[in-house]
């Protein structure tokens, strides 16, 4: 959603820039919400950033091909995290303890 509106407000001069800055504020008032929200709010800021720099792209063709983005990296994401157990991490305790312990 981020990168549609970003491409549609690029290349609009002040008002586009004024677009940006207003939905940011708006996200950033949203995103104090919930750690989930600020997550999302923050996404939605980098691709809208991001995507104003393209232009006079078609907005829906960058709304496909970042749909293509995600689609890829939700099969990259499946394919890795089948891939086998996950080394055991330490618990907070036991770090702790390993701190206290060094000497």
């Amino acid at each position: 959603m981020g990168a549609l509106v970003g491409v549609w407000l690029g290349g609009r001069g002040w008002g586009g820039a004024a677009g940006v800055v207003g939905l940011a504020a708006v996200a950033a008032v949203v995103g104090g919400f919930s750690r989930w929200m600020a997550d999302a709010t923050t996404r939605f800021v980098t691709f809208l950033v991001m995507a104003t720099g393209l232009g006079a792209a078609d907005p829906w063709g960058v709304a496909r091909w970042f749909a293509l983005g995600v689609a890829w990296a939700v099969v990259l994401g499946l394919a890795f995290s089948s891939a086998g157990p996950e080394a055991a991490r330490p618990t907070y305790r036991l770090l702790w303890r390993r701190l206290l312990l060094r000497k």
